[in-house]
């Protein structure tokens, strides 16, 4: 079992915590806040009861109490829904939240709803946290319920370059071109083929590659939608910092990426960034902040492995 909502991290991970770890709360993330993508929300329109069912199993399993629900304004019958199957249980609460990007990241969610502060470079389980997409949850119910592994999952399709938008079931490695088939092909001459979201998503070569456990969406677009504007230079505006929500300075880093200077990459926490995409969605001058500064986090993080 892996993570449903992008990132595919080991379920098993997170519900096995180290023994000083000590996790009281449970955090069902269904804020799915990236244009486009629409999987999780069926999922609770449509399968409600698979997520109560994955919710018991999980809280059994790493034995809290209290589980929260978030869910961003933008889904109220999402919300109506889920809240009339958590009356009668015992702490299960959904918890609205804005409708403000990148909500649906998890440490986004843990200061969001419970007040606590993941610190940098640490994970959910050091301030007592869980958090699992509803995906995932809802998957977790699905084992239980019928016995059937992770074999498949919701999928978003869509973008403007194919003819039939929809959320499909798809099976773990279907190609993403017979999946775009089954949504009537493509409208148009695809000019880009997206893993995810568009401000996450990963851009792929080929429609000849599989359906993976963290394939949210699949998107395409024409050629027009897929044209990249050509930056300029910076004009230290100080649009990304604002943006930011780790609180990051994206210019310098990405300027720190692009010199290769990646010890004083690390010195601004370079590291840190969620790769939400939001810095180059600022930018006037339409620099590669998010790419650039991926570079940087990669480089940062190998060496420190190779220090260990």
């Amino acid at each position: 079992m892996a993570g449903m909502g992008g990132a595919a991290f080991p379920t098993h991970v997170k519900l096995a915590p180290p023994k000083d770890k000590v996790i009281d709360v449970l955090l069902v993330n269904g804020a799915e806040c990236e244009p486009y993508l629409t999987a999780d929300h069926r999922i609770m329109l449509e399968k409600p009861e698979l997520v109560m069912l994955g919710i018991k199993a999980i809280k059994k399993a790493l034995g809290v109490e209290k589980c929260y629900i978030a869910i961003e304004k933008n889904k109220p019958d999402a919300i109506e829904t889920l809240q009339k199957l958590a009356q009668g249980e015992d702490g299960i609460e959904v918890c609205p939240m804005e409708v403000k990007y990148p909500q649906g990241d998890e440490k986004r969610i843990i200061n969001a709803i419970t007040g606590r502060i993941v610190p940098s470079g640490g994970l959910p389980m050091e301030v007592g946290c869980v958090v699992e997409n509803v995906g995932t949850v809802a998957t977790i119910g699905n084992v239980f319920l019928t016995g059937m592994p992770a074999v498949q999952r919701v999928v978003t399709v869509s973008g403007s370059a194919v003819k039939n938008p929809k959320n499909i079931y798809v099976r773990i490695g279907t190609l993403f071109k017979d999946v775009i088939e089954q949504c009537g092909g493509y409208s148009e001459e695809p000019g880009k083929i997206l893993n995810g979201g568009p401000m996450m998503g990963i851009a792929q070569f080929t429609d000849e590659v599989p359906v993976v456990k963290g394939t949210s969406g699949i998107l395409v677009f024409n050629k027009k939608d897929a044209q990249i504007p050509e930056p300029s230079n910076c004009i230290l505006c100080g649009r990304c910092v604002e943006a930011c929500p780790v609180y990051l300075q994206p210019y310098k880093i990405s300027r720190f990426s692009m010199l290769k200077k990646f010890d004083e990459a690390d010195e601004l926490h370079g590291a840190d960034c969620i790769e939400c995409g939001g810095c180059s969605y600022v930018c006037p001058a339409k620099r590669p902040l998010k790419e650039t500064i991926s570079i940087a986090k990669k480089e940062i993080l190998t060496r420190r492995k190779k220090a260990k």
